[in-house]
């Protein structure tokens, strides 16, 4: 997941996984990977250099999921 649309100077403190047995994130260059553990849902959450905190969920299924966009909505 590529991390777009920040203020001009900012950037990713931190991203943390609220479960990670069931998911686990981390972050490079702006882009996030998150790897699946096992079945369940897990709150990601991304914390930029100028305090902003966002949010979002994953759910992690048995079955195969073909992504070909991701949008967020605000909490």
């Amino acid at each position: 997941v590529k991390v777009t649309g920040l203020a001009t100077g900012d950037s990713i403190s931190s991203v943390e996984s609220k479960n990670q047995r069931i998911a686990i994130v981390n972050e490079r260059n702006g882009i996030l990977t998150i790897k699946a553990i096992k079945k369940g849902s897990a709150t990601i959450s991304i914390q930029l250099k100028s305090g902003l905190i966002k949010s979002f969920m994953v759910k992690v299924t048995n079955n195969p999921v073909v992504t070909k966009a991701i949008s967020v909505r605000r909490f």
